[in-house]
């Protein structure tokens, strides 16, 4: 199961939901899944799922429910088997990619990170957000600093 501290599906629907709002400035809303008829047991207990629709386009959006269904192999074989129960475009939404999970990226499996990176390689979108760390601006500054002082002499 999951630990106290990480987020709810639920959360996570929300705030995958907000970042497609507020990143895409497209209206998004959730619904239920109800179409789950035929669904191996697997991944009817091994996901939470709601559905949404952007730009003209179905997407089912999955939670994994346990921390042992985020091996990126087994995701991307249960996305290919929930991809054939859905007419449309089947997104995951995790908490935070490891850098284990990129390979995600790898296979093509859309996924979304809210507030840092959207991948939907069906809609041609890979959206990410790079902030930089602290340390590295003062870094930089000190550098320009060192460099002009170098020019002055």
């Amino acid at each position: 199961m999951l630990e106290l501290d990480k987020k709810s599906s639920q959360e996570l629907f929300k705030a995958a939901q907000g970042y497609l709002r507020n990143t895409l400035q497209v209206p998004s809303s959730l619904m239920a899944w109800s179409d789950k008829k035929g669904l191996p047991l697997f991944l009817e207990k091994g996901f939470n799922f709601r559905q949404t629709e952007l730009l003209g386009h179905k997407l089912l959006l999955t939670v994994p429910l346990s921390e042992s269904s985020q091996n990126p192999t087994g995701l991307s074989k249960q996305l290919g088997s929930l991809e054939r129960h859905f007419e449309g475009i089947v997104v995951l939404v995790l908490e935070h990619l490891s850098a284990y999970q990129r390979s995600l990226i790898e296979e093509s499996a859309a996924f979304i990170v809210p507030g840092n990176q959207l991948f939907i390689p069906q809609l041609a979108m890979d959206l990410q957000e790079h902030f930089r760390r602290r340390r590295d601006f003062a870094e930089d500054q000190l550098s320009r600093h060192h460099k002009r002082s170098s020019c002055d002499t």
